[in-house]
């Protein structure tokens, strides 16, 4: 990730474009992945759970057969703290197997930058008791 932002007045809000490389992670298995990687990064002390900063929804959208160089998972998130949001999403998604890019930017006006992520998909699954 390269991203250089002098001076900001606004969040600043992250973009991660997350895959399963083809060589490793059969085609069957991806939806399976992505929703687990969905549970792990919005249940319990999941980052979008966690380290979202207060008042900005975060958001998602995965494409389960994507064109060429598109993402499976594509999440934006505004975090409290970037360095802390980043890492802690990048430790998630690389225990899943999979890949990412970040792409950081000041947030431009007051509308929701990730509206075009939304209804987010595919939903968390509920936590399972221990025993079920």
């Amino acid at each position: 990730m390269t991203t250089k932002i002098d001076h900001a007045h606004d969040p600043l809000d992250a973009t991660f474009e997350l895959w399963f490389p083809n060589d490793q992670v059969p085609d069957a298995e991806v939806p399976e992945r992505v929703q687990a990687l969905v549970d792990a990064l919005c249940t319990g002390a999941g980052p979008l759970a966690t380290l979202r900063m207060a008042g900005h929804l975060p958001a998602w959208r995965d494409v389960l057969t994507p064109a060429f160089a598109e993402a499976h998972l594509t999440i934006g998130v505004a975090f409290d703290d970037l360095q802390a949001g980043c890492t802690a999403l990048a430790a998630v998604a690389s225990a899943a197997g999979a890949r990412l890019q970040a792409h950081v930017f000041e947030a431009q006006d007051e509308h929701d930058p990730f509206a075009h992520l939304r209804p987010c998909q595919p939903p968390p699954r509920p936590p399972t008791s221990p025993g079920e």
